[in-house]
């Protein structure tokens, strides 16, 4: 590693890089020019991910916020890409673990990864249901690096120090309020369907991985190369956060200080819209809130839910319009199943069930179970 990088030695580590991650569909590189794409903010908030993977194993400073990867269909190369920048951190594959059914299983296995001390997590595939935000989490990823939870077989409370970089994909994934300042994302969007993208790609899978593994010292050495020019510059400061990132002062003083002074000025540029989707959530989240106190007023049952949204079902496919628009909320598979006739009651619960304990700023309300 040089003393003193010059231009040419942290461009010489950019390029490396760009050449691992160039054929990824970064969804705001899809429509530019070859050579605008490096300035992609999925790209750079790529790359962030793979500094984060490199500094975890030292980092004295707290945890990391999870890194998302939000696609729009399957087979969009989210595992792979999140599995190359294991391979390159690290040196070694992830062990994905595909995403929970329920929530408490995805309680039981943050628990399980966290006593692991595992240094990068990878979960695979979220879905429109998953309920993958739960307390475990929340305090795992915050600014102090502890998460605090209950033992399973008893009720003494369990503080371990979080070693590991959490990372989640899945399609159009959903970033509530209680978790979106603790994320950045990086999204896919591939211009066609995945079959018709097999003889898109100059290197298969396979190459892809084995390439990055054997790349990982000098993947390093890039990230030292880049780190020692920081430094040499008199660690100058990154501008202002586009969004709320006060939970990891030194993440963003030391990591995204030294990737923008290296020329990567996009970084991060999205957390803000990620942060205000939140607002639109909320948003939609009181209108429901609302609709339930309307027509609900005493109360009611999933079973009461599955009769409203039958009734609507059936409407709409007569070309009637809603009595009251409940399925303008639900999940696009109880919609689904709804038109089909085949909606259970049981379905129906396990969606209410996620929306359980959901507070809402500037609403006195939430949904809960009686009893």
């Amino acid at each position: 590693i040089p003393d003193h990088p010059a231009q040419e030695d942290i461009q010489e580590v950019k390029d490396e890089f760009w050449t691992i991650f160039h054929e990824f569909t970064f969804a705001d590189a899809v429509n530019e020019p070859k050579d605008e794409r490096e300035n992609s903010v999925d790209y750079q908030n790529t790359i962030l991910a793979l500094a984060l993977t490199i500094f975890r194993p030292t980092w004295k400073y707290g945890a990391f916020p999870m890194w998302i990867v939000d696609k729009t269909q399957p087979g969009s190369g989210a595992t792979l890409l999140q599995s190359t920048v294991c391979r390159l951190g690290t040196g070694h594959p992830p062990t994905p673990n595909t995403a929970p059914e329920n929530d408490g299983e995805f309680e039981k296995l943050y628990q399980t990864i966290l006593k692991e001390g595992r240094d990068f997590v990878l979960i695979d595939n979220l879905t429109n249901d998953s309920k993958w935000v739960c307390p475990t989490i929340l305090t795992a990823a915050s600014g102090t690096g502890e998460a605090a939870f209950r033992g399973f077989r008893t009720q003494d409370i369990v503080k371990v120090k979080n070693r590991s970089f959490f990372t989640l994909n899945g399609i159009h994934v959903e970033i509530r309020e209680d978790i979106c300042r603790r994320v950045f994302v990086t999204r896919l969007n591939p211009k066609k369907s995945w079959q018709d993208m097999a003889g898109d790609y100059t290197r298969s899978r396979h190459d892809l991985e084995e390439y990055a593994i054997r790349l990982h010292p000098r993947a390093v050495r890039g990230m030292a190369v880049l780190y020692r020019s920081w430094m040499d510059a008199g660690e100058p400061a990154p501008p202002d956060a586009a969004g709320n990132i006060s939970e990891y002062p030194e993440m963003y003083r030391k990591v995204v200080g030294m990737l923008y002074y290296a020329g990567y000025t996009n970084v991060l540029r999205n957390i803000g819209e990620t942060q205000t989707q939140d607002d639109d959530s909320i948003e939609e989240v009181i209108s429901f809130l609302q609709l339930i106190d309307m027509v609900f007023p005493k109360g009611f049952t999933p079973k009461d839910m599955r009769t409203k949204l039958m009734e609507e079902a059936a409407a709409r496919k007569r070309g009637e319009p809603l009595s009251t628009g409940f399925m303008d909320y639900a999940p696009d598979k109880l919609r689904e199943a709804a038109v089909r006739g085949t909606l259970s009651a049981e379905t129906v619960g396990h969606w209410l069930k996620t929306l359980c304990g959901r507070k809402s700023p500037g609403y006195g309300k939430h949904l809960d179970r009686a009893g």
